[in-house]
């Protein structure tokens, strides 16, 4: 089966302050689960990555949505075309976490969906518990061209926080078509439209 791609833009939900999710929604049929998986990023600066995990958990951005996984070359690959490098901002969580007692800054990371850890995309040098610090936390940034990088939980300040991508999957995933989008654009050029009449008509 062809990879299908679907990028829808939700600047204008974003500007009507409908959805907290912005740039785009990806869907890519292609994993290894052969499941549909959409993809986000949901900017919200100074979050640390519990408060992001509890977030998605507590079913505040939607149903289903969880902190990405990236489980494969062609999931990193496919989210890296069609998503990062579009995305504004520098540092942004994604769903991995390491156990507590961990022996070494490589050991014991796992996905916050119980998927297997048998790929990662680390920077150079990365994990490194850097400064002997705990960097439990997965990240990734624009900065490692989009590498990961362990970081602390709340990435040693929280304001080097941009938000955090997400992700969920099912036979079929609920994304707006594009004619929704032109509907929703017409309806409101339409409402401005009016209101301006409205406008001119009462001064």
């Amino acid at each position: 089966m062809p990879t299908m791609t679907k990028v829808i833009l939700l600047s204008l939900f974003s500007g009507l302050g409908l959805t907290n999710v912005a740039n785009a929604f990806v869907v890519w049929d292609a994993h290894t689960d052969g499941e549909l998986h959409q993809y986000g990023v949901v900017y919200m600066a100074q979050t640390t990555w519990q408060e992001a995990h509890n977030y998605l958990a507590a079913g505040n951005q939607g149903e289903g949505w969880h902190l990405a996984t990236i489980t494969s070359a062609e999931e990193q690959s496919f989210m890296q075309t069609n998503l990062l490098q579009y995305t504004t901002g520098h540092k942004f969580w994604l769903g991995g976490w390491q156990e507590l007692n961990a022996l070494t800054p490589d050991l014991d990371w796992n996905w916050v969906t119980n998927e297997a850890w048998d790929y990662t995309n680390w920077g150079r040098i990365q994990p490194d518990d850097y400064d002997g610090r705990e960097q439990r936390w997965l990240a990734t940034t624009d900065l490692l061209n989009w590498h990961w990088d362990d970081q602390t939980i709340d990435m040693n300040s929280s304001t080097r926080i941009s938000g955090f991508f997400i992700e969920r999957s099912g036979k079929s995933v609920h994304v707006p078509e594009p004619s929704s989008f032109a509907l929703l654009g017409i309806a409101l050029t339409g409402f401005g439209f009016m209101q301006r009449r409205k406008s001119r008509k009462n001064a």
